[in-house]
């Protein structure tokens, strides 16, 4: 193996733990600001939105139905206040179903 790619992986490694570690050597206890509560309790979806979203109108291969659905359903459930495990497992499950009846639904289309 070259010294290149071992820097490479120290480098990696460093930067992933330092920003694992911090928070947890920062913030011993409550954290007792409200914005920076609220803002770690809307993260998640945030992250998942940014995630998701793009990919419903960059969506190749099946068609533009099941993105759809899987974002539908996974704004639905996420607005119903469900954990992210629900909400990515379900939006996962009905993209999944989707993918497996829409060509199905297109020939019926007529598609």
């Amino acid at each position: 193996m070259s010294t290149y790619i071992l820097i490479c992986v120290l480098l990696l490694f460093i930067t992933t733990y330092f920003t694992r570690m911090l928070p947890f050597l920062l913030c011993k206890g409550d954290i007792k600001n409200k914005f920076v509560r609220s803002l770690l309790a809307y993260l998640p979806y945030a992250v998942l939105t940014s995630m998701i979203f793009p990919e419903v109108f960059e969506i190749t291969g099946m068609g533009l139905i099941p993105a759809i659905v899987g974002f539908v359903v996974a704004v639905v459930i996420s607005y119903m206040n469900k954990s992210l495990i629900i909400v990515l497992a379900s939006s996962t499950a009905a993209t999944l179903i989707m993918m497996l009846i829409n060509p199905y639904i297109m020939s019926f289309l007529g598609f």
